[in-house]
């Protein structure tokens, strides 16, 4: 039997490859990666020189971050690909992981898959598995025109994991998944994959993109959202309490860290001041292979927004580091309490603070 991964995100590459390494028994298991996310290419040779690596191949297609192909173009050659991959390596039925089931690449291999009997599983693409995120509607000439341009089996999934020829769902809080995800077979994904990360990997990553993190003594870790979700009436606000929690840390002489989301194009929308002791963690570094290389040094902070790396936190560092959302803060209370998320959040003693100046007195204790 055979597998594939389908990866979009260096946090999707992470739990590929902590899945192939411990608990998939497939003979041959192929990756492929999506370039949707700067260092894409990083990663790729990262993987390629990995003693452990569990993959017989590794293919890495064009993705939308820094694309010179216009959209169009750009799907159809990655299908070429991914068809011309199915053809010569993938004849028979397989396993399919995937972690984002609206990209067409995913879709199109799925597809192909269930008619050749194979399995596709979803695994879980962070706190979509538990929130109750909704893609707003496409319009019906929209998706005849997408229909036509790449087949009938094409659809627009607004939920994260529902596209209609997935089989089953590995995440790691079943208990908490959202009620739309429950029509499907639902198995546990064991944390192991992350807190038992394999250490040659981790260096080889690391060194790859960011070898002073080893060196690092971080007091605090902030996890900003990518600023093309944020309300643009919102921005300054944000920005603002962002400043000022940096400035606060700097007062207690708390080394702060900033983590860019790994799709953002505007890595200046926080404009620190240049005496600001601030470190900038390239943004494709997942937040967890900061926490993994941190471990035996863990900062006293984690603040973030939703981020699927404050509950990766808590696998982690668990107690010793105070994992804090602001997204309470960020929203009115009566939109937070329409956020599904948080019942996770409470569940794994993550902070979420109704107010700015409760975080500055959690620095202050």
């Amino acid at each position: 039997m055979k597998s594939v991964y389908i990866a979009y995100t260096p946090y999707h590459v992470i739990l590929s490859c902590g899945h192939a390494l411990r608990y998939d028994s497939d003979d041959d298991k192929y990756m492929v990666i999506n370039s949707n996310f700067s260092d894409a290419k990083q990663f790729h040779q990262a993987l390629l020189k990995w003693p452990n690596n569990p993959f017989k191949k590794i293919l890495i297609i064009e993705g939308n971050y820094n694309s010179s192909q216009n959209a169009d173009d750009r799907i159809k050659n990655n299908l070429d690909l991914l068809g011309k991959m199915i053809i010569k390596e993938l004849s028979e039925s397989f396993t399919l992981f995937i972690f984002n089931d609206i990209h067409i690449e995913s879709e199109f291999i799925a597809y192909i898959n269930k008619k050749k009997g194979g399995k596709n599983v979803y695994i879980e693409d962070g706190i979509a598995a538990y929130n109750n995120h909704v893609f707003p509607p496409k319009k019906n000439l929209v998706k005849i025109k997408e229909k036509i341009n790449y087949g009938f089996w094409y659809e627009t999934p607004r939920i994260l994991g529902c596209y209609k020829y997935i089989d089953m769902c590995l995440v790691f809080y079943p208990e908490l998944i959202r009620p739309e995800l429950e029509k499907n077979n639902i198995m546990r994904l064991e944390k192991d994959i992350i807190t038992n990360f394999d250490k040659e990997l981790l260096n080889s990553l690391i060194n790859e993109i960011f070898p002073e993190i080893f060196e690092k003594n971080l007091g605090c870790m902030i996890i900003l959202p990518n600023s093309e979700n944020i309300d643009p009436s919102k921005l300054k606000n944000i920005q603002n309490i962002l400043i000022s929690i940096i400035k606060t840390l700097g007062r207690y002489n708390i080394n702060s860290a900033i983590k860019y989301h790994p799709r953002e194009k505007n890595t200046g929308f926080i404009k620190l001041n240049p005496n600001e002791s601030v470190t900038i963690i390239p943004q494709s570094l997942p937040c967890e292979l900061v926490f993994l290389a941190t471990k035996n040094h863990p900062p006293k902070y984690v603040i973030g927004d939703e981020s699927t790396a404050l509950y990766t936190s808590r696998m982690i560092y668990g107690e010793s580091t105070f994992t804090i959302s602001m997204s309470k803060i960020l929203c009115n209370n009566n939109d937070f309490e329409n956020l599904f998320f948080h019942p996770v959040f409470q569940k794994l003693g993550i902070i979420v603070p109704d107010s700015y100046e409760n975080i500055l007195k959690l620095i202050e204790k």
